[in-house]
């Protein structure tokens, strides 16, 4: 729970820039990268950016333990909008899973911004 708790605040902090809070961010994502549920990207954390949909697919596929089984998913992903290998392995094993729905019947739009509508 303590995990879960430590990841969405992370999540909440990409979307808002505040310098104030750099430090902060930066050892909550130190934190997570430790625990293998945030890894950046090849230059450093990219904290200022906007967490997307499928950063958000990705997360919570580490977050319940099932990086593995969604890379290694090999089903169809319903989403034109999706790129193939990884984006489409972890959002195609989502929504196989329930995880997820679609803007559309058949677009996920990957890079929108991520939201907390249920």
């Amino acid at each position: 729970m303590r995990t879960l708790a430590l990841a969405l605040t992370l999540v909440l902090s990409l979307s808002v820039s505040v310098p104030a809070r750099a430090a902060v961010d930066e050892t909550n994502a130190n934190r997570l990268n430790a625990l293998g549920l945030f890894l950046g990207t090849g230059s450093g954390y990219d904290l200022g950016g906007t967490a997307t949909r499928l950063h958000g697919i990705i997360m919570l596929t580490r977050m319940l333990g099932e990086e593995d089984a969604a890379l290694s998913f090999d089903g169809p992903c319903p989403f034109s909008d999706v790129a193939a290998g990884k984006p489409s392995a972890y959002t195609g094993y989502a929504f196989a899973q329930g995880y997820t729905t679609g803007v559309s019947a058949t677009t996920f739009n990957p890079g929108g911004a991520l939201s907390f509508k249920h």
